[in-house]
């Protein structure tokens, strides 16, 4: 108020409005004018401030943090498929049980694998364009520029198909690329979880032989036979556990979840693990042994 009074005088020369003068001099509250006043807001009900919140492209929205719980549950809920093959302990006769082979036999490895597999896709394509710029094979495996963003991304090649797409428009947008990455991303989890079982000797025949050491047998079949049975369960359960899991990768970057899929599973693969601790070490001593001798 003092401000507006002591510049009413250096105003009075100036303004071209006399009007100004005498609100500066009466002491009423000063206004500034309507061309110097922000802008109204784009929005003027609730709903549209909702639409905004939840749909907004510049930064993270509420539609993404829905999205990423959304694929935290579904991971969790599948984590807990498994398939309980009855079994007996030979060493304490009448002793039964089961022993649970889980869907996501290899855990989380397949999308950590796939993760570096394409890494090292796009740093070997990048290299390489960078030493050569104008060789037309090179740019097969990649031609990278920069977006209006800045960042320097793959526009064509082999490296552009491995991109995630950017939402579930891009089927529509672009179906070649979508297509082809949704069929890439599973196809090569379920081979690398399959490759991973033989690469960890956690395969039905060392599972069988793991057994045996701990002197249990499958209720109802012969110890020659029990690699066989196991033969139908341990390989698709890699298989399909790392397709699904890229499937879950791959929905995760469609619907535009916070961070990477790989990443979501991951941290829910620790979580997971962390809950089964703390139930294992919840159980009494007799109870915990029992645990331990059939996982």
């Amino acid at each position: 108020m003092n401000w507006c009074r002591s510049m009413a005088s250096d105003l009075a020369s100036t303004s071209s409005s006399p009007c100004i003068f005498a609100r500066l001099s009466s002491g009423r509250p000063c206004r500034p004018p309507p061309s110097l006043r922000p802008p109204a807001p784009k929005w003027k009900n609730k709903i549209t401030a909702l639409k905004i919140a939840l749909y907004r492209q510049n930064l993270p929205n509420m539609s993404n943090l829905l999205s990423t719980v959304l694929i935290f549950v579904s991971c969790c809920y599948i984590q807990g498929w498994k398939i309980n093959i009855p079994v007996k302990m030979m060493r304490a006769r009448g002793q039964a049980g089961s022993y649970p082979i889980k869907f996501l036999y290899c855990g989380n490895m397949p999308t950590v694998l796939y993760s570096a597999f394409v890494s090292n896709i796009f740093f070997v394509s990048k290299m390489l364009t960078n030493n050569s710029p104008h060789s037309a094979f090179f740019k097969l495996f990649g031609d990278f520029q920069p977006n209006e963003v800045g960042q320097v991304v793959p526009v064509s090649g082999l490296c552009y198909f491995l991109t995630p797409p950017q939402g579930l428009l891009s089927l529509f947008k672009e179906p070649i690329h979508t297509i082809f990455y949704l069929v890439f991303t599973l196809a090569a989890c379920g081979i690398l979880g399959r490759s991973w079982t033989t690469i960890s000797h956690t395969t039905a025949r060392d599972l069988a032989r793991k057994l045996s050491q701990q002197q249990i047998s499958i209720r109802g079949m012969r110890e020659q036979a029990v690699t066989r049975y196991l033969n139908n369960y341990v390989p698709l359960c890699a298989a399909l556990g790392g397709a699904t899991l890229g499937l879950l990768s791959v929905a995760a970057d469609f619907i535009g979840a916070l961070g990477t899929g790989s990443g979501i599973l991951l941290a829910v693969t620790i979580a997971w693990s962390l809950f089964e601790e703390f139930q294992k070490a919840r159980l009494p001593p007799s109870m915990a042994a029992q645990y331990a001798a059939f996982m």
